[in-house]
């Protein structure tokens, strides 16, 4: 009886856990409808025409079951691209082959991020048992699990989990703010703890794993230590809340994409903004830096992908068009001449920067 109990209790979550994420993708997609408004019969055809046009050029296998694509990642050491379903499905492709193979993980995921250096990946569970909510978190290299540990936190709290580029730095943040962190460069890894108040998602772990970007709800949004919390660099700047943001491979800029549209670039050691963009229809959803950090890539309710080059600030971005939904995730190959982008319609684009088209196209 109590194991039966147990698991209604699992599977009654987890229903609630996906009507939630779904719901979330469907409010999106409102937004973006309420927002362009009604889209003519002439355009709707040309698109369709344009995506039948690229899916007969493609393999039939399916990625991810058309689950809206949640986080994408390249592993630099094994040339694969790891991409992150909203129904947490793992999957990695070769960049080589584009053969693709599905990651077993355990079905409660509900976030994922993933080291483009060192082949580790961390994991957030969430499952209900014996009449609450538990977390774990998971961070596995090279298919072996160097951390495995519950969290203990508060009713109703919910968490994310970030990773630092070479993977030897892991944490988990809950919307509390209370953060748990993993060094992961010796035998056994050493964990810390550090409070930083209520936030946001938006939170971000610097490349090196000693800096984090804290969206706070209660001051404007900072970087300070990610292990003491102190040192903090304010950026006042940013008027309205935080919808996505990144940092450059170096750590020294970071790009946030602001719920009115604007796109700012910061020097992480200064607090001082360097460059500032504006996208006239809604907001970005998904940027990402180029390895050297003078391309930024932002992505969002609008279908299109922009590309400006920050060493010339004057000059208009490059517009990549044709993949339907919200751009929830980008990613820039090793060369930086390719781009990887990954939508809510769960397909991903690999653009040709050169040519501005897409090169290959998964589903």
């Amino acid at each position: 009886m109590l194991r039966s109990q147990k698991v209604m209790e699992r599977n009654i979550n987890s229903i609630r856990r996906r009507g939630v994420l779904y719901l979330g993708a469907l409010r999106e997609l409102f937004i973006i409808t309420f927002t362009v408004g009604l889209v003519t019969t002439s355009l709707w055809q040309a698109s369709s025409l344009f995506n039948m046009h690229l899916s007969s050029k493609t393999s039939d296998t399916s990625i991810n079951d058309v689950m809206p694509v949640m986080n994408l990642a390249i592993d630099q050491k094994k040339l694969t691209l790891f991409t992150h379903a909203m129904t947490g499905k793992l999957s990695q492709i070769s960049l080589e082959t584009g053969a693709l193979t599905s990651q077993p993980v355990p079905n409660d995921i509900v976030a994922v991020a993933m080291s483009s250096q060192a082949s580790t990946i961390v994991m957030l569970e969430e499952w209900a048992e014996e009449g609450r909510v538990h977390h774990r978190v998971d961070v596995i290299r090279d298919d072996q699990i160097v951390v495995a540990e519950e969290l203990k936190l508060e009713p109703f709290t919910d968490a994310s989990v970030y990773i630092s580029l070479d993977g030897n730095v892991a944490m988990s943040f809950s919307s509390e703010g209370d953060g748990v962190g993993w060094d992961l460069t010796g035998s056994k890894p050493r964990r810390w703890t550090i409070n930083v108040g209520p936030i946001s998602h938006m939170n971000c772990l610097s490349p090196d794993g000693q800096r984090v970007f804290v969206a706070s709800k209660v001051e404007p949004p900072y970087i300070c230590n990610a292990q003491t919390g102190e040192g903090k660099i304010s950026f006042d700047q940013i008027e309205r809340s935080c919808q996505c943001v990144t940092w450059s491979a170096l750590g020294d800029r970071l790009s946030v994409g602001d719920l009115g549209g604007g796109v700012q670039v910061f020097d992480t050691f200064t607090g001082q903004r360097i460059w500032q963009e504006k996208i006239k229809l809604e907001f970005a959803r998904s940027m990402a830096f180029s390895s050297d950090g003078d391309k930024l890539a932002v992505g969002g309710f609008d279908e299109i992908i922009r590309v400006w080059n920050l060493t010339e600030p004057e000059q208009p971005p490059i517009r990549l068009k044709g993949q339907l939904g919200v751009i929830r995730s980008l990613v820039f190959t090793a060369s930086n001449e390719k781009l990887i982008s990954g939508s809510f319609n769960g397909t991903i684009f690999e653009w040709s920067l050169a040519n501005q088209t897409c090169t290959r196209q998964f589903q």
